[in-house]
């Protein structure tokens, strides 16, 4: 529906009106506009770097019961704010998810404004506040909220184990599961990072500067408009999260570390079911474990999902295909963006070991990927299986043979 506005922004131009309309709201600002709307005296504050939102991290007082708390309060990019059926739709997935996942893995809860807006309770679980300075230079109306905090540190700052990706894959797969039979209008919608979508993206190959990854984003490519494209109607669908990169997984801050919570579903879109763990396992490319044994956390990821959810065939005929799509989508887009921020280091995070994932799975065909995601889920989504998955996984017996078998390694 191209008459939507918010359509025609998820286009080839979003990532810079994104940059442009990402909130920069002062710290004064935040502690204000929370203790207004929540009653929440804050008492520490951090801000958590994000890409397109302003995040914070806040120690709270309450100001009615003097109850301690901590939680996150999100600023919206201005894309978002524009579009309240997304802000709704987010609601209902997030609780959805809260009122149904079989899981210690947490998502975040929404937290009410208590605050009255002049004579009536708040309607909504978010605020807006009228003028907030956003990065290109002017002031817009943006939409906050305030989460639940989820206690840990970020993958991103662990040295992952097998052990950890399995837990992992199982609550994703846990979050798929809760959301079956889920939907909401919000999310059909045209999305950058939607799989679905990488023709979008494909334009920005120019600005990756590497010819061996240029001509294998190009076979990629290929390979998805001439195998994927054609199952789509025997694809399941689903809304998925869309965005489970190691920044996005909460693990405990003691050891033996666990798998806490997964964070920011902003990018949650209807598309194909499969696609939530194949952007998981694009990104699990990128860990130091992926980087060194990419074999080896690709197996203990998708293990961990398949126990829970099991895939189909045509899914796992197609997985390889797409996970090497969400790397070329973020290596390009990257590339893009780094071309006109080449100091922002955040950028960056995925540049270089994308580009390295990329030609790791170029090496081997799409048929032996595929065959040996097959075996990881025949094996670990049968029954009596599914609760010895992670001490499986750590027996090489079972698993290192099924590596050596496809992978000769």
């Amino acid at each position: 529906d191209f008459s939507n506005p918010f359509v025609l922004i998820m286009s080839e131009f979003e990532q810079d009106i994104r940059a442009k309309l990402k909130p920069v709201p002062t710290v004064d600002l935040v502690t204000s506009f929370v203790g207004t709307n929540w009653l929440l005296d804050v008492t520490k504050i951090q801000q958590i770097e994000s890409y397109d939102d302003a995040n914070f991290y806040v120690e709270t007082v309450c100001k009615t019961s003097g109850a301690a708390g901590v939680y996150l309060v999100k600023f919206y990019n201005a894309i978002e704010t524009d579009n309240a059926e997304i802000l709704e739709g987010l609601s209902h997935m997030l609780a959805r998810i809260n009122e149904k996942i079989q899981s210690s893995v947490k998502v975040p809860s929404i937290v009410q404004p208590t605050a009255k807006q002049g004579d009536e309770a708040p309607q909504t679980n978010y605020v807006y506040l009228a003028s907030c300075p956003v990065v290109g230079g002017t002031e817009k109306k943006v939409a906050v909220r305030v989460f639940s905090w989820i206690a840990g540190t970020t993958l991103s700052r662990v040295t992952p184990t097998l052990l950890l990706f399995v837990q992992l894959g199982q609550g994703i797969g846990h979050v798929s599961a809760s959301l079956h039979g889920f939907d909401h209008p919000a999310f059909h919608r045209v999305h950058l990072w939607d799989l679905k979508n990488i023709d979008m993206s494909i334009k920005e190959l120019a600005y990756v500067d590497n010819f061996d990854v240029q001509q294998a984003i190009l076979a990629i490519h290929t390979a998805f408009k001439v195998v994927v494209e054609p199952l789509s109607a025997v694809l399941p669908s689903s809304v998925v999260m869309g965005d489970c990169n190691d920044a996005n997984v909460i693990v405990t801050e003691d050891e033996p570390r666990e798998v806490a919570g997964l964070i920011d579903f902003s990018d949650a879109v209807s598309t194909w079911r499969v696609n939530e763990i194949a952007i998981a396992m694009a990104y699990a490319l990128l860990t130091s474990m992926g980087r060194t044994h990419p074999h080896l956390a690709l197996g203990a990821l998708l293990a961990g999902f398949v126990s829970v959810q099991p895939l189909t065939k045509t899914e796992l005929a197609v997985l390889p295909i797409l996970i090497q799509v969400r790397l070329s989508i973020s290596v390009m887009i990257g590339a893009c963006a780094i071309s006109k921020e080449p100091d922002n280091e955040y950028l960056k995070l995925h540049a270089v070991p994308g580009r390295d994932a990329i030609l790791v799975m170029n090496k081997t065909s799409n048929e032996v990927h595929s065959n040996y995601f097959k075996a990881i889920n025949t094996l670990f989504s049968k029954k009596e299986n599914k609760v010895t998955v992670g001490v499986d996984l750590l027996n090489t017996d079972v698993y290192g043979a099924l590596v050596f078998k496809y992978y000769k390694v």
